[in-house]
Protein backbone atom coordinates (compact mmCIF):
# COMPACT_ATOMS: atom_id res chain seq x y z
CA UNK A 1 0.00 0.00 0.00
CA UNK A 2 1.59 3.39 -1.00
CA UNK A 3 1.75 5.99 2.08
CA UNK A 4 1.94 9.52 1.58
CA UNK A 5 3.59 11.38 3.88
CA UNK A 6 1.41 14.45 2.47
CA UNK A 7 -0.79 16.31 5.03
CA UNK A 8 -4.23 16.75 4.69
CA UNK A 9 -4.99 20.73 4.16
CA UNK A 10 -7.57 22.37 6.58
CA UNK A 11 -10.75 22.95 4.56
CA UNK A 12 -12.38 26.38 5.75
CA UNK A 13 -15.32 25.46 8.10
CA UNK A 14 -18.30 26.56 6.99
CA UNK A 15 -18.90 27.95 10.49
CA UNK A 16 -16.54 30.81 9.72
CA UNK A 17 -19.27 32.62 8.52
CA UNK A 18 -20.45 33.60 11.78
CA UNK A 19 -17.37 36.36 12.45
CA UNK A 20 -18.96 38.30 9.05
CA UNK A 21 -22.09 37.74 10.08
CA UNK A 22 -21.29 38.96 13.47
CA UNK A 23 -19.65 41.86 12.19
CA UNK A 24 -22.89 42.72 9.47
CA UNK A 25 -25.46 42.76 13.11
CA UNK A 26 -23.32 44.98 14.80
CA UNK A 27 -22.27 47.58 11.77
CA UNK A 28 -26.16 47.67 11.15
CA UNK A 29 -26.72 47.90 15.16
CA UNK A 30 -24.42 50.63 15.00
CA UNK A 31 -26.03 52.46 12.30
CA UNK A 32 -29.41 52.04 13.73
CA UNK A 33 -28.14 53.76 16.96
CA UNK A 34 -26.33 56.45 15.04
CA UNK A 35 -29.29 56.80 12.81
CA UNK A 36 -31.96 57.08 16.10
CA UNK A 37 -29.15 59.56 17.81
CA UNK A 38 -29.04 61.84 14.45
CA UNK A 39 -32.93 61.60 14.75
CA UNK A 40 -33.57 63.01 18.07
CA UNK A 41 -30.46 65.75 17.36
CA UNK A 42 -31.84 67.32 14.21
CA UNK A 43 -35.17 66.97 15.74
CA UNK A 44 -33.84 69.18 17.99
CA UNK A 45 -32.37 71.55 15.46
CA UNK A 46 -35.55 71.23 13.18
CA UNK A 47 -34.64 68.66 10.81
CA UNK A 48 -37.76 68.28 8.30
CA UNK A 49 -38.91 64.53 7.81
CA UNK A 50 -38.20 64.75 4.32
CA UNK A 51 -34.13 64.90 5.45
CA UNK A 52 -34.77 62.26 7.88
CA UNK A 53 -36.40 60.29 4.98
CA UNK A 54 -33.31 61.14 2.65
CA UNK A 55 -30.95 60.05 5.61
CA UNK A 56 -32.39 56.70 6.25
CA UNK A 57 -32.44 55.73 2.70
CA UNK A 58 -28.94 56.86 2.55
CA UNK A 59 -28.24 54.44 5.90
CA UNK A 60 -30.37 51.62 4.52
CA UNK A 61 -28.41 51.23 0.90
CA UNK A 62 -25.02 51.53 2.47
CA UNK A 63 -26.39 48.29 4.54
CA UNK A 64 -27.92 46.76 1.67
CA UNK A 65 -24.39 47.24 0.13
CA UNK A 66 -22.72 45.71 2.47
CA UNK A 67 -24.64 42.61 2.83
CA UNK A 68 -24.27 42.06 -1.02
CA UNK A 69 -20.60 42.24 -0.44
CA UNK A 70 -20.95 39.94 2.46
CA UNK A 71 -22.99 37.30 0.47
CA UNK A 72 -20.21 37.66 -2.14
CA UNK A 73 -17.59 36.37 0.28
CA UNK A 74 -19.50 33.63 1.28
CA UNK A 75 -20.15 32.70 -1.90
CA UNK A 76 -16.35 32.50 -3.01
CA UNK A 77 -15.62 30.81 0.67
CA UNK A 78 -18.15 28.06 -0.80
CA UNK A 79 -16.72 27.73 -3.76
CA UNK A 80 -13.14 27.45 -2.23
CA UNK A 81 -14.41 24.62 0.25
CA UNK A 82 -16.11 22.95 -2.75
CA UNK A 83 -12.68 22.97 -4.71
CA UNK A 84 -10.99 21.65 -1.51
CA UNK A 85 -12.64 19.21 -0.96
CA UNK A 86 -12.68 18.20 -4.48
CA UNK A 87 -8.56 17.79 -3.73
CA UNK A 88 -9.05 15.81 -0.73
CA UNK A 89 -10.82 13.25 -2.65
CA UNK A 90 -8.42 13.09 -5.84
CA UNK A 91 -5.87 13.14 -2.72
CA UNK A 92 -7.37 10.07 -1.29
CA UNK A 93 -7.65 7.78 -4.40
CA UNK A 94 -4.01 8.75 -5.47
CA UNK A 95 -2.97 7.71 -1.61
CA UNK A 96 -5.36 4.49 -2.19
CA UNK A 97 -3.67 3.15 -5.50
CA UNK A 98 -1.78 -0.20 -4.42
CA UNK A 99 1.50 -0.84 -5.32
CA UNK A 100 0.68 -2.71 -8.75
CA UNK A 101 -0.97 0.27 -9.70
CA UNK A 102 1.58 3.09 -9.15
CA UNK A 103 4.03 0.36 -10.90
CA UNK A 104 1.76 0.70 -14.07
CA UNK A 105 1.49 4.23 -14.27
CA UNK A 106 4.81 5.02 -13.48
CA UNK A 107 5.41 2.18 -16.64
CA UNK A 108 3.09 4.42 -19.09
CA UNK A 109 4.93 7.72 -17.90
CA UNK A 110 8.37 6.36 -18.80
CA UNK A 111 7.11 4.66 -22.30
CA UNK A 112 5.84 8.21 -22.73
CA UNK A 113 8.83 10.10 -22.07
CA UNK A 114 11.28 7.63 -24.14
CA UNK A 115 8.78 8.34 -27.29
CA UNK A 116 9.24 11.82 -26.79
CA UNK A 117 12.74 11.92 -25.90
CA UNK A 118 13.56 10.25 -29.06
CA UNK A 119 11.47 12.05 -31.29
CA UNK A 120 13.24 15.36 -30.07
CA UNK A 121 16.37 13.96 -30.29
CA UNK A 122 15.62 13.71 -34.32
CA UNK A 123 13.94 16.83 -34.58
CA UNK A 124 17.10 18.25 -32.59
CA UNK A 125 19.31 17.02 -34.97
CA UNK A 126 17.29 17.98 -38.37
CA UNK A 127 17.12 21.47 -37.46
CA UNK A 128 21.21 21.62 -36.05
CA UNK A 129 21.58 20.33 -39.69
CA UNK A 130 19.99 22.80 -41.20
CA UNK A 131 21.78 25.49 -39.40
CA UNK A 132 25.04 23.50 -40.18
CA UNK A 133 24.17 24.12 -44.11
CA UNK A 134 23.38 27.59 -43.72
CA UNK A 135 26.01 28.42 -42.16
CA UNK A 136 28.22 26.82 -44.44
CA UNK A 137 26.39 28.30 -47.23
CA UNK A 138 26.52 31.54 -45.84
CA UNK A 139 30.05 31.56 -45.59
CA UNK A 140 30.55 30.51 -49.01
CA UNK A 141 28.75 33.44 -50.27
CA UNK A 142 30.64 35.57 -48.26
CA UNK A 143 34.26 34.30 -49.27
CA UNK A 144 33.20 34.38 -52.91
CA UNK A 145 32.25 38.01 -52.28
CA UNK A 146 35.27 39.35 -50.41
CA UNK A 147 37.48 37.69 -53.76
CA UNK A 148 35.39 39.94 -55.89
Amino acid sequence: MLHLSMPLLSLPNIDGILLPVTALLLGLLASVIAALLQIILRRRKGETTQDRINRLAKSLAGAVQLINQIEKEIEERRSLVTKLQNDIHTYKRIASLNRSEVEAVSQLLRGELRREGGRAFWQNAAVDFLFFVLGAGITLVLSRMSVR
